[in-house]
């Protein structure tokens, strides 16, 4: 099909064709696969979209998924280390492996737009990819502000999404020849909101939520020391449990029946929100966004977050902020403050403005953007 560049009735006749490469997808529910998830259901109401993914399709989908069965990853994957710099370790040659026998299926489906996922080998062999088939590249930074992300922006994709102003600016000091648009990540405003069902936690009251993996820019421990210095209250923190992760059995010790670290399933976190008190992730500036924060505050919660650039576009008046370097006690009286100070509508009011449905639309005006320069 021809296209001619800026005619508006033929974008509106044509259809698209958008592929998602994410190996961790049907495996895990994170960052990245919830922004995979969302833009695939916005993206196929009026395109064609196929996310190739090595999980299981446990839930039907509105879209078409492609399952290569892969090595399963067994660790975190270290970005520091001299082999995860060169892409060597283990976890990169797994999905680089992934990535290579991706090729046949995008051959198949020939998209005009091929959404990288993983980075590292699977950024460069998609790369090749688009250059020799003409389709156009898209690597949103999700691996945030370190080599990662600078390794993305080397390979000059046709669209690097910068998820903060803070984000944007490093990425255009570092690549200001390269497309690059501010879109942050969203929420589903519908699915998490303050009103539906509960669960029982059995947990004192009032209950402090945290949602962190075991990396140590999470900084979890800081968090469980400032709740060791509250009256009352507990801790719940929502990550997969380990009997030698040493955060959890150093907040069992410390705060006893106070706190309990649990698993839930993305469907059910939307209750799990509802039935806190409060959010809070001190995460270095490291993180690359959080999208953690935008949940909780679409269920209205307010949120204890570092006093940073990314905080406080994603937090805005929320939540309280705390200023680095973080003390122990001040970060105690802030919970507490938090606590008690009456937030209203407050913090959903802050996570509508990042609702999926306006996120979607800035990136199809992208893709847009693409395919018109592609014509």
């Amino acid at each position: 099909m021809e296209i001619k560049a800026g005619s508006k009735f033929i974008k509106l006749l044509y259809k698209m064709k958008i592929a998602f490469v994410s190996y961790y997808s049907g495996i895990v529910d994170r960052g990245m696969e919830t922004v995979v998830s969302q833009l695939a259901q916005h993206f196929n109401q009026n395109n064609d979209v196929l996310v190739i993914q090595a999980g299981e399709n446990i839930n039907p989908k509105s879209y078409q998924t492609k399952v290569i069965k892969s090595r399963k990853l067994n660790q975190s994957r270290d970005g520091t280390s001299f082999f995860s710099k060169l892409f060597l370790d283990l976890n990169s040659l797994i999905i680089a492996h992934f990535s290579w026998r991706v090729l046949t299926f995008l051959k198949q489906f020939q998209p005009d737009i091929v959404f990288a996922c993983n980075g590292g080998w699977q950024a460069l062999i998609l790369k090749i990819y688009c250059l020799i088939n003409k389709s156009k590249l898209v690597i949103s930074g999700q691996a945030g502000i370190g080599w990662d992300d600078r390794w993305n922006l080397i390979l000059k994709p046709d669209l690097f999404i910068a998820l903060t102003e803070r984000n944007y600016k490093w990425s255009k000091s570092l690549a200001n020849n390269i497309n690059i648009a501010l879109i942050p990540n969203g929420v589903d405003c519908q699915k998490f909101n303050p009103d539906g069902k509960k669960i029982s936690l059995n947990l004192p009251e009032p209950i402090i939520l945290c949602v962190a993996g075991p990396e140590k820019y999470k900084r979890v421990r800081v968090t469980i020391d400032a709740v060791v210095k509250l009256e009352q209250g507990s801790l719940l923190l929502i990550r997969a449990k380990n009997t030698k992760d040493s955060d959890i059995l150093y907040a069992t010790k410390k705060l006893k029946d106070r706190f309990s670290c649990r698993e839930f399933s993305f469907s059910q976190m939307p209750e799990v929100y509802r039935s806190c008190d409060l959010f809070t992730l001190v995460s270095m500036s490291s993180e690359a966004f959080g999208i953690s924060y935008l949940e909780a505050m679409a269920s209205n919660l307010s949120v204890i977050a570092p006093n940073d650039l990314l905080r406080q576009e994603i937090v805005g008046d929320a939540g309280i902020l705390v200023d680095e370097p973080i003390e122990v006690e001040q970060y105690a009286k802030t919970i507490k403050k938090a606590l008690d100070k009456k937030w209203d509508n407050i913090p959903r009011q802050q996570a509508i403005k990042f609702d999926w449905n306006n996120i979607a639309k800035s990136y199809l005006q992208e893709f847009e953007k693409l395919i018109d320069n592609k014509t």
